[in-house]
């Protein structure tokens, strides 16, 4: 172990890093053990999860269900992306295509980024991650190296 910096052995076992001074090590605290649910406790949390479940109706077969507000929102949203790939402006990477694009810069070129090495938005990115890049002959690990599009 090292010294770090001029940092006090309590500042860095807060901090979780273990320091060495001379005469002494420092380790950070082992943590307690987790505490033991009772039935009490176990009762409790399934009410209050039953409580959240009951409030949350728009659940349904574990996805949520839309508001009128996201759906008037997400018909906006196609109308613009729409309007951009009849005009040849919207070129997304990942499949299903991006929705930072278009709320942010009403068209996207993403795909022209991730072919030239420019790098896509900040959705595209997160969209390779996820397995859902569209780009042939490219990979995540060539998309993680690119920067993201600064708007």
């Amino acid at each position: 172990m090292r010294r770090i910096g001029q940092w006090s052995p309590a500042a860095a076992l807060a901090m979780g890093l273990a320091v060495w001074l001379p005469g002494a090590v420092w380790a950070a605290p082992k943590t307690p053990p987790a505490k033991t649910r009772t039935a009490t406790t176990t009762r409790v949390a399934q009410a209050q999860m039953g409580d959240m479940h009951g409030k949350m109706g728009a659940m349904h077969g574990g996805m949520m269900m839309q508001t009128k507000d996201s759906k008037k929102l997400q018909k906006s949203v196609n109308a613009v992306k729409g309007k951009a790939a009849k005009k040849g402006q919207y070129a997304c990477c990942i499949g299903p295509s991006c929705e930072w694009c278009a709320v942010h810069m009403g068209k996207c070129m993403c795909a022209k980024g991730v072919m030239t090495g420019m790098g896509p938005c900040r959705e595209c990115h997160g969209g390779w991650e996820a397995g859902q890049g569209a780009i042939p002959g490219k990979t995540k690990e060539d998309v993680r190296q690119q920067p993201v599009m600064k708007m």
